[in-house]
């Protein structure tokens, strides 16, 4: 209850902020509530994870899938390996 209290501070405080202008006080607004979000969020895709594994354990599903593409930082894009007929990592 504290974390959706604490958000819901923070979105009313960017509201504000947004109506002021000042661009240096909104991206830290934001980047404010983003940090409060991400553990929320972190949550709901490990609720969804367990809902499509059917129960099964995070590592058991990471076994069986074997690796995945690499992302250099959490919030890049993955890096896929090309193909010569695969235009995707161009």
């Amino acid at each position: 209850e504290r974390e959706r209290s604490e958000i819901a501070d923070l979105n009313r405080n960017l509201i504000a902020l947004r109506s002021r202008g000042d661009l240096q006080q909104l991206r830290a607004g934001i980047e404010a509530l983003d940090r409060a979000t991400r553990r929320f969020a972190e949550l709901m895709m490990d609720r969804a994870v367990i809902g499509v594994l059917g129960g099964e354990t995070m590592q058991s599903a990471a076994e069986r899938l074997g690796e995945g593409p690499a992302a250099p930082h959490p919030i890049a894009p993955a890096e896929f390996e090309s193909s010569p007929g695969n235009k995707a990592g161009k």
